[in-house]
Parts: C-alpha cells; structure tokens; sequence
C-alpha cells in the first residue's frame, strides 16, 4: 500500500480513537511519490499530551518539528530526503 500524503478525517479519527486497523500504514516514516520529483519524505507520530514533537532524522542534523494535526497528540512533518 502507497503512503497517504494527506490523511482523511476517517483515517484520524480511527487513529486517535485506537481503531484504525492498520496504524502503522499511516504512522512513521513513509515516501510519497511525487509525479515528475523525488519523493516526499514524511514522518507522522501519534503521542498522546505531547505538546510538540520533533524529529532527528539525521546526526548532527537540526531537529524538524512535526505539526499537530489533531488534538489527541497525531503529529506529522516532512523530513529532508
């Protein structure tokens, strides 16, 4: 199954309820191809009271800090490639 690059309202509420039946199909690190350019890299992480997340995707590397997309804690950012 492709990456989503945009998740549905039945995709987050699925996640952030604990029902979604495949989670890590739409959580972590996935590529998302782009017609004619490289993929997109994208990182979504589900973390419950987190008030911000961000990620180290390479050593040394400034951090990336993911935008809240719900609420519940579901965060999601692009990484450089």
């Amino acid at each position: 199954m492709a990456a989503k690059q945009k998740l549905s309202a039945a995709d987050i509420d699925a996640l952030v309820n604990a029902r979604h039946p495949e989670p890590r199909s739409l959580l972590g690190y996935h590529e998302v191809a782009r017609k004619g350019e490289q993929p997109a890299c994208l990182v979504r992480a589900l973390v419950p009271d987190a008030a911000a997340v961000d990620v180290c995707w390479d050593d040394g590397a400034a951090p990336v800090a993911l935008k809240r997309i719900h609420a519940a804690g579901l965060f999601e950012g692009r990484v450089p490639f």
